[in-house]
C-alpha cells in the first residue's frame, strides 16, 4: 500500500487517491480521463489544467485554482469546491452531484450542457460568464451572482425546502444587466432577485415567486409570466 503523502505504488497509479499523485499529474498535464477518488486539499494550485473525462468522487478540493481549466465529459459526485475559482475556464457535458459549490467563482467562464443537482451553490459567481444549455434542477443558489451573464436555454426548477423536490431556490440572486434567452424559472423562488437592467427573451416565469424582486430598466420580450406573484416588486 502506498504511503498518502509520498509516491504511489506502481499498482495504483490508475486511480488518484492522494494530493501527491493528483499534484504531480497536474504538473504533467496528465490527468485527463483519470478517476481521482477521496483527494482532499485545500487551495491547490491546478490553473490551466486538462481535466477532459475526468470523474471525481469524494473529492474535497476548496479554496483551489482552476483558472483557464477544461472540463468535458466529466462527472463530480460528493465533491467539495466550496470557493474554488474558475474563472475563464471551461465546462462542457459535466454532471454534479451531491456536491457543495458554495461562492465557487465561475466568472467570464464558459458552461455548455452541464447538470447541477442537486448541489449547494449558495453566493456563486457566475459574472460575465456564458451558460447554454445548463439544468440547476436542484440546485440552492441563494445570493448568486449572474450579473451581466449571457444565459440560454437554462433551467432553473425542482429544489424546494429539501434537495430533490419542490421548486427553485433562488432568493436574492442578481441578473443585473443579463442576457436571459429561453431560460425556464417555472415555479422557482426568486425572492428579492435582482433583474434591474436585464433581458429576457421567451423566458418561462410561469407560478414563479418574485416577491420584493427588483425589475427596474429590464425588458421582457414573449415571456409567460401566468400566476406569477409579484408583490412587492418593483417592476419599472
Amino acid at each position: 500500500m502506498s504511503d498518502p503523502m509520498g509516491p504511489p505504488d506502481e499498482e495504483d497509479i490508475g486511480v488518484i487517491e492522494t494530493r501527491y499523485q493528483l499534484s504531480q499529474l497536474a504538473a504533467d498535464d496528465d490527468l485527463a480521463g483519470r478517476e481521482i477518488r477521496g483527494v482532499v486539499g485545500e487551495g491547490l494550485s491546478l490553473a490551466n489544467t486538462d481535466l477532459d473525462a475526468v470523474t471525481m468522487d469524494k473529492v474535497g478540493l476548496p479554496q483551489s485554482d482552476f483558472s483557464a481549466a477544461r472540463l468535458e465529459s466529466a462527472t463530480l459526485n460528493q465533491v467539495d469546491l466550496r470557493g474554488s475559482r474558475w474563472t475563464g475556464a471551461l465546462w462542457n457535458r459535466v454532471t454534479v452531484r451531491d456536491s457543495d459549490l458554495t461562492e465557487i467563482d465561475f466568472e467570464d467562464a464558459e458552461i455548455d450542457s452541464c447538470t447541477f443537482g442537486p448541489s449547494r451553490m449558495p453566493r456563486a459567481r457566475f459574472v460575465r460568464a456564458r451558460l447554454s444549455s445548463c439544468g440547476f434542477d436542484q440546485s440552492e443558489l441563494y445570493g448568486a451572482l449572474f450579473d451581466h451573464a449571457v444565459i440560454s436555454k437554462c433551467t432553473f426548477t425542482g429544489l424546494g425546502s429539501g434537495l430533490g423536490q419542490g421548486t427553485a431556490s433562488m432568493t436574492r440572486v442578481s441578473f443585473k444587466q443579463a442576457a436571459l434567452v429561453e431560460v425556464d424559472f417555472s415555479g422557482a423562488n426568486l425572492y428579492s432577485a435582482d433583474f434591474t437592467g436585464a433581458l429576457l427573451v421567451r423566458c418561462n416565469l410561469r407560478g414563479v415567486t418574485v416577491c420584493d424582486g427588483i425589475f427596474a430598466g429590464a425588458k421582457l420580450v414573449q415571456c409567460q409570466t401566468d400566476g406569477a406573484d409579484t408583490e412587492g416588486a418593483v417592476l419599472s
